[in-house]
């Protein structure tokens, strides 16, 4: 039985709707219209290879073969690139998975040569989590600063972090434990979490899936 469609204006935010979009799952061509305008919003109405406004939807697995209609299956091409798709297979279904993915993502992606050494450290760690650890996973980081002023030594362990560049594109999210004014001493003890959003644990799976993990070191790759 397929899942009804609930209607986008109900919802406060558009990461809301998408969750219901998210769990709509059909063997059914028909591609309910939410469905379809989310996915044209995700290309920028575009098509997702040659950038030509004049769209179609494709399902990458075809439903003869098993696929669904659902978000993570279909993408938007143009007639002319559909009809390569399904004549010539060009691009072929994973490379269709990595674009859709790098849509699902955000419109822009981090660049690898701008990732602090501590990013990159963090990102090459979490990849080889399996995935249900990625989700949860956080990094711990303890620093003595030499201040009076509680928020002054949050802002100076957060730089200490260096990960300003991943929290600025919501690929880590950070937070603070305990601020500990030590006896004696002008330090104050702080504990900072970096954590990986459900956007970064996108990001790495498209880093994975598509190989460019590997990459992650070279300052030539954007």
């Amino acid at each position: 039985m397929t899942k009804p469609m609930i209607p986008r204006k109900e919802y406060d935010h558009p990461e809301h709707f998408r969750d219901i979009i998210n769990e709509h799952e059909t063997s059914e061509r028909n591609i309910p219209t939410h469905l379809g305008d989310l996915l044209y919003e995700l290309s920028e109405f575009k098509c997702s290879i040659c950038k030509e406004p004049r769209l179609d939807i494709h399902h990458i697995e075809h439903l003869r073969d098993g696929g669904k209609t659902t978000l993570s299956n279909l993408i938007v091409l143009c007639p002319n690139c559909h009809r390569r798709v399904h004549d010539e297979g060009i691009p072929n279904s994973k490379q269709l998975y990595q674009c859709r993915m790098k849509q699902d993502i955000a419109y822009e992606l981090p660049i690898f040569r701008k990732l602090s050494s501590k990013e990159k450290e963090i990102i090459k760690k979490v990849s080889l989590l399996p995935e249900d650890d990625q989700v949860n996973h956080s990094e711990s980081f303890y620093y003595e600063i030499e201040t009076s002023s509680q928020d002054d030594a949050r802002m100076q362990a957060g730089k200490r972090t260096d990960c300003s560049y991943l929290l600025s594109f919501g690929i880590f999210e950070k937070n603070f434990g305990n601020v500990i004014k030590l006896a004696d001493s002008p330090h104050i003890g702080i504990q900072v979490f970096i954590s990986i959003t459900a956007k970064g644990f996108k990001w790495i799976q498209y880093l994975v899936t598509s190989e460019r993990i590997g990459l992650i070191d070279s300052e030539e790759f954007q």
